[in-house]
Order: C-alpha cells, then structure tokens, then sequence
C-alpha cells in the first residue's frame, strides 16, 4: 500500500473542497485508488491524502488527475510539498 501526501500552504486561492471536487470524480473509478482525503486546517493551509493499493495504481491516478486538469482548463499551482509513502503498519476498521 502506498501513501500520498501532499501539503499545501495558507493564502492559496485554489483550496477548500469547491475547488477540490474535480480530483475526487477524476479519482472515483480508478482502480486501486483506496481512498482520497482533503484536509483543511482553521489556518487556511491543507493536505491531500491518497492511499493506493500500489505504485501502479498511483501512476494511474495521477496521469487521470492530469487528464482531468487538462480537459476541464484547470488552472492549480502544484502542491507545496508532496511525499509518497510506503505503509509499513496500519489500523483499519469496517
């Protein structure tokens, strides 16, 4: 499993999740992708969580979050900081 983050800082004018709904479609039939968080915090910064079944399925999500941007003539800086993690241990519940 595999882990996306991606940090971005306050006094951006693209964040909050009216400017964000476009990546979760683009994402929603992805296979692999397990599950996609946007985070605000009261600071106005945010992080964008992803968890992928693999590398192949991050691959494939980001060439879809491309896609997407580039059909729909969106303008987006990219994020300020991002890091892909591998999942060593984890807590899931139903």
């Amino acid at each position: 499993m595999i882990v996306r983050v991606a940090r971005f800082d306050a006094g951006r004018g693209d964040l909050g999740l009216d400017r964000s709904e476009w990546v979760i479609e683009a994402l929603r039939g992805v296979e692999g992708v397990t599950a996609l968080y946007h985070c605000l915090a009261k600071d106005g910064s945010a992080v964008s969580v992803t968890v992928f079944q693999d590398a192949d399925a991050a691959d494939a999500a980001m060439a879809k979050i491309e896609e997407a941007r580039e059909r729909l003539g969106i303008e987006v800086s990219p994020a300020d900081d991002a890091v892909m993690y591998e999942v060593v241990g984890s807590l899931e519940r139903p």
